[in-house]
């Protein structure tokens, strides 16, 4: 997987300076996070995101089968997304036509730290590609003639890492209103204290529809007490809202992961509660 290496701080009016500098900074330290080992692991306060083991190749086992030829893949996901493929597990003895009293028992050994495993048929049936995602805890699936979606299954283990485009943004200046967590970096510079409201994060791969790994920074350029609120304890678990100190520079980061913001590093002028 190709994680990207290219991330740069937006560019800031001269008077930002020295918010561009630490914005800078915090960029190094987030980078220096997406490129890790993927064989490492990582943690950001507890929650791990070390890499997944393979699955092992899954059993086939027919019922009402004759001679159809049938493979599976079972990819078991992880956090903050990512996959960890297995090898097909095939049987040639399969029904000739899936059907209610004609299918393939599949099942699997389960991923130790999976969050769900996405189940494709590779071969035999009317269509291949993705035919069920289900959750942890089930390791099995009767096939009697699931649709497939086209897709293929992914070949890499990229679990223990992030995916997709992190940060890469537009400047955004923001003086009230709901902040945009896509946006990467949000200029507070309201000439007032401002109440802002912020999403809770939708747990999941970005390629899942989620925002695993969407990373936040939030800066006071003008020392104002401003305040962001989210839903309750989608930060960090268990809090609710960030204040900022008033004092200009105060800042934070928060990167999503599992449906929470965590504070990535220690914020600056800036207190949860």
């Amino acid at each position: 997987m190709q994680v990207p290496t290219n991330i740069s701080s937006p560019l800031a009016p001269p008077h930002l300076s020295q918010t561009t500098r630490l914005l800078e900074d915090r960029v190094q330290d987030l980078e220096a996070l997406l490129v890790d080992h993927l064989t490492d692991g990582l943690s950001i306060n507890g929650a791990s995101i070390s890499p997944l083991a393979l699955p092992a190749a899954p059993t086939v086992s027919p019922t009402g089968g004759a001679s159809g030829s049938y493979s599976y893949i079972v990819v078991a996901t992880g956090v903050p997304g990512g996959f960890s493929p297995s090898a097909a597990g095939s049987t040639s003895s399969g029904p000739t036509t899936l059907s209610s009293s004609a299918y393939n028992t599949v099942s699997w050994t389960a991923v130790p730290n999976a969050t769900g495993y996405i189940i494709y048929r590779s071969v035999g049936g009317t269509t291949q590609g993705k035919i069920a995602a289900v959750a942890t805890g089930t390791v099995s699936l009767v096939d009697n003639g699931l649709a497939g979606d086209g897709t293929t299954a992914p070949s890499a283990n990229t679990t223990g890492c992030f995916i997709g485009t992190v940060i890469e943004p537009p400047t955004q200046y923001t003086a009230a209103g709901a902040l945009n967590p896509a946006a990467g970096y949000a200029y507070l510079n309201g000439s007032s204290a401002q109440a802002m409201t912020l999403i809770a994060p939708k747990a999941g791969a970005p390629s899942q529809g989620g925002m695993d790994g969407v990373a936040l920074t939030v800066f006071d350029t003008v020392g104002k007490a401003h305040t962001i609120a989210c839903p309750a304890n989608k930060i960090n678990g268990n809090k609710t809202t960030a204040t900022f100190s008033g004092t200009a520079a105060a800042n934070i980061t928060l990167v999503a992961l599992g449906g929470i913001w965590w504070v990535f590093g220690t914020q600056v002028g800036v207190t949860l509660s």
